[in-house]
């Protein structure tokens, strides 16, 4: 049920880019550590219907780096671009980044895994390795990795 959610706040934030305005997709943590988006702040987005929010994310946020990766590796081997979005940090992030950053997601889920490794330079990102596809040609995509709440996420 995430991906009605998220294309309703994409298409949302789409239509208002339409009419000048400048919509924000907020990624807000849940009760319990779930992952809800909301184009109103995350204090608001608190209040929101319970409903709304478990749809949103129905499985509790990455508890360690491990398990970000394997949830990554997960939504790849699936070609899930809606699951590796819900792995990314969206705090603040425009329409125009949030459209760009979803086709990047696209793209990536759309090829087949080859790796998912620790950055050589000893920092905490993660580099995806992936070959095939359509564009041919093996890519690699660098991730930073950030612990915010008690959770574990993707950010650019």
């Amino acid at each position: 049920m995430r991906a009605p959610v998220l294309s309703a706040i994409v298409l949302g934030a789409v239509a208002a880019a339409s009419s000048g305005a400048t919509p924000r997709v907020h990624r807000c943590l849940g009760e319990h550590g779930e992952t809800a988006f909301s184009d109103a702040p995350c204090a608001a987005a608190a209040d929101a219907p319970a409903a709304a929010i478990a749809e949103s994310a129905p499985r509790a946020c990455p508890a360690s780096r491990e398990a970000l990766r394997d949830r990554m590796a997960e939504a790849i081997t699936q070609h899930d671009a809606n699951a590796l979005a819900g792995l990314l940090r969206w705090r603040g992030v425009g329409s125009g980044a949030a459209r760009a950053d979803l086709r990047a997601l696209r793209e990536l889920a759309e090829r087949p895994l080859l790796s998912i490794d620790a950055d050589d330079d000893g920092r905490t990102g993660l580099r995806v390795r992936t070959g095939g596809g359509e564009a041919g040609g093996t890519r690699e995509l660098r991730f930073d990795v950030a612990a915010d709440g008690g959770c574990y996420w993707l950010t650019w």
